[in-house]
């Protein structure tokens, strides 16, 4: 729409001028130099005024669609779905040619690389060469601004797809162990060019974008936790419900495996050794488990669920006695060692 708009007003405005030389050129011929100098002053004044209407519509349009931006996001916590809506609506807000956010460090978006929109769905695309992050990092900056493609770093300019034209970008404010830059492109054969003004449009739009995307990390932060056991990093029993449940085969068998010493060790040598028990066991149950389970749980106390790939319940017995026999062994907690034994059960 705002790319309709520019080309309608640099069409008007060449009509306009063309149109006043026109009406000036005929005056001449019947007219005196006072109507001439007057239809001249006319003319220029109409293509002002015009220009002038045609800047603040253009801006009311960009002003609109920041507002309906702002709406959208503003309780969405589903930080794929806000970022597509960005991406998407700054195309329109400024005239840009593309969007992307580069992300600088492994963190909330993935490994570092170019996030773009592909059929309203986000894409990763990896460094070429990893020293592209260093040279973005260095051109990060708090506020926006814009930038000739021919002043950009080459490893910068590649890595966005643009030799020539401009670009505008702003760092996004989320956490401060991660680095994550907005940016938009304009090619230099578009009409109109970026300028303060789109500067400050972009501004607007990435400071609600960052408080909106914060809200949506902490969401899923939130989300996450609750999922999972404090102590060992399993998933908890909600969680291991869910993903039984979510298999995509129902052929499994499921183990319950329980800690023989646990509640003695926890009344006797307290809940630090209590603890060591519990990683140690959920440590054991990762690595004895590793090819054979699609999930290991803590269920509660020393209490732990394992859904296995084995629909036969002879092979599904002997992949949990040969889990056990790796508690034999039994743990350290200081100079004291933990009885680790455990029982299991086991249904297919």
């Amino acid at each position: 729409r705002r790319h309709a708009l520019d080309v309608y007003r640099a069409q008007i405005t060449v009509t306009l001028l063309g149109g006043s030389v026109g009406v000036v050129g005929a005056a001449a011929m019947n007219a005196g130099g006072f109507v001439v100098v007057f239809l001249g002053v006319v003319g220029a004044g109409m293509v002002s005024i015009f220009r002038q209407h045609a800047t603040i519509t253009s801006r009311y349009t960009g002003l609109q669609t920041l507002h309906d931006f702002s709406r959208t996001i503003a309780n969405d916590v589903d930080i794929e779905r806000v970022l597509v809506t960005a991406m998407t609506d700054v195309v329109d807000v400024i005239a840009a040619g593309t969007a992307a956010v580069i992300v600088l460090d492994h963190g909330s978006f993935g490994a570092p690389g170019v996030l773009t929109v592909v059929d309203r769905r986000l894409k990763l695309t990896p460094f070429a060469h990893e020293a592209a992050a260093g040279e973005w990092r260095r051109l990060m900056t708090d506020d926006a601004m814009v930038r000739p493609v021919a002043d950009l770093p080459s490893l910068v300019a590649a890595s966005i797809g643009v030799d020539a034209g401009q670009i505008v970008s702003m760092r996004l404010g989320l956490r401060d162990d991660e680095s994550v830059v907005f940016v938009a492109t304009k090619s230099s054969t578009s009409v109109g060019t970026f300028d303060a003004s789109t500067a400050d449009q972009v501004g607007a739009l990435v400071r609600q974008l960052s408080a909106t995307l914060r809200n949506g990390l902490f969401v899923r932060q939130l989300d996450e936790a609750s999922r999972r056991d404090d102590l060992t990093g399993l998933a908890n029993r909600a969680e291991f419900i869910a993903q039984v449940e979510a298999a995509p085969v129902r052929a499994m068998s499921i183990a319950v495996i329980g800690l023989q010493g646990f509640d003695e060790v926890n009344e006797t040598l307290g809940h630090e050794a209590g603890d060591t028990m519990i990683r140690a066991t959920a440590r054991e149950l990762v690595w004895a488990f590793n090819d054979s389970a699609f999930a290991v749980a803590r269920i509660s106390g020393g209490t732990f669920g394992v859904a296995l790939r084995a629909a036969d319940s002879d092979l599904a017995i002997a992949l949990v006695r040969a889990a056990l026999g790796r508690f034999a062994k039994g743990s350290s907690a200081g100079s004291l060692r933990l009885d680790m034994r455990c029982r299991a059960g086991v249904v297919v």
